[in-house]
C-alpha cells in the first residue's frame, strides 16, 4: 500500500505522518468574550473528567470554575476582542436593492369618517325644551356667581388699597391748593404741581376742602369762633384763581409761558345773507 501525504491549505506537507489525523487546535475563537471562553473551558474540562482525564482534567475544571465565579462576581469578562469574524456578505455592486413595502394605510375614506370621531363619545349638552334651557342658564349663572364670590376677597383688598391711594392724592392736592394762595417758593411749587394735575385730581382736592368747610360751618353754627375762622379760610381756598391785574370776572384762565394776555376774544360769525 502506497504511503499518502497530506498537505495544508498553502500546499505544505502536514506533520504527523501519512494517513494520520491532525489533532484539532485547542485555542478558542478570538471573537468570544473572556467569560465565554471560561465557560467553554469548563465544559471541555468537565467532559474530560467524565471520560477519565485524571488529576490534570480535575485541575483544569477547578480553574475554569474559579474563573467563572470571578467573572460573575466582578461583572467583567463580557468585552469581546477587537478581532471581528469574517462576514459572508459580499458586495453586490450596482445591483438594485429591494425596498421595504409601505404598510401604512389610510384610516379614513369616502364611506367612513376619522377614527377619532368614532372613538370620542363626549357630546356637548344642548337642551331642546324651554325648561332644559332655563335650567342650563341657571347653572351657568350660578357658576359665574361662584367665580365672583371666590374673587371677592381679592377685589376688596384691591379696592381698599385703591381708595387709600386716591384719598392720599386728594389730600395732597388740597394741600397744594391751600399753599398756592400764598407767596414764596412754597407757593410757586404748589402752583407748579397744580398745573400738572388732571381735572379729576383737582376736583378731588376741592371736594376735600368742601368737606372740611362743611364741618367748620357746622361747628361755627354751634358757636365755635375757631371754626368760623377756619370756614372763612376754606372759602378763600375754594375761590377761583384769577390772572393778575384783571380784577373780577368769569375767566379762570391761568397765564403761563405761552399765554400772557388772558383769554382770546371771540370771533364774530359771519351773518347769513337773506334771499
Amino acid at each position: 500500500m502506497a504511503r499518502s501525504y497530506k498537505r495544508d491549505s498553502k500546499g505544505r506537507f502536514a506533520g504527523g505522518g501519512g494517513g494520520g489525523t491532525r489533532k484539532a487546535s485547542s485555542s478558542l475563537p478570538k471573537t468570544t468574550s473572556a467569560r465565554g471562553r471560561a465557560k467553554t473551558r469548563e465544559t471541555t474540562a468537565r467532559a474530560a473528567v467524565k471520560s477519565g482525564g485524571g488529576t490534570r482534567a480535575a485541575r483544569s475544571l477547578a480553574t475554569a470554575q474559579r474563573a467563572r465565579d470571578w467573572y460573575k462576581a466582578t461583572g467583567t469578562g463580557t468585552k469581546r476582542s477587537k478581532t471581528k469574524p469574517r462576514s459572508g456578505i459580499r458586495r453586490t455592486g450596482g445591483l438594485p436593492r429591494p425596498q421595504a413595502a409601505n404598510g401604512i394605510r389610510r384610516t379614513t375614506g369616502a364611506r367612513r369618517g376619522p377614527l377619532a370621531v368614532k372613538m370620542n363619545a363626549v357630546r356637548s349638552y344642548t337642551p331642546r325644551t324651554s325648561k332644559g334651557q332655563m335650567d342650563a342658564g341657571l347653572r351657568r349663572m350660578n357658576k359665574a356667581v361662584d367665580a365672583i364670590k371666590k374673587q371677592l376677597p381679592t377685589l376688596r383688598e384691591v379696592r381698599k388699597r385703591s381708595d387709600s391711594l386716591l384719598s392720599r392724592i386728594a389730600r395732597g392736592t388740597a394741600r397744594d391748593i391751600a399753599d398756592a394762595a400764598g407767596k414764596g417758593v412754597k407757593a410757586d411749587v404748589a402752583r407748579l404741581m397744580l398745573r400738572q394735575e388732571s381735572s379729576k385730581t383737582l376736583r378731588a382736592g376741592r371736594d376735600v376742602i368742601k368737606r372740611r368747610a362743611q364741618r367748620a360751618a357746622a361747628a361755627a353754627a354751634r358757636g365755635s369762633k375757631p371754626a368760623a375762622k377756619a370756614a372763612a379760610i376754606y372759602d378763600r381756598q375754594l375761590a377761583p384763581v384769577l390772572p393778575k391785574g384783571k380784577g373780577k370776572g368769569r375767566n379762570n384762565l391761568r397765564p403761563g409761558p405761552s399765554n400772557t394776555k388772558g383769554a382770546p376774544k371771540k370771533k364774530r360769525k359771519p351773518r347769513k345773507r337773506k334771499g
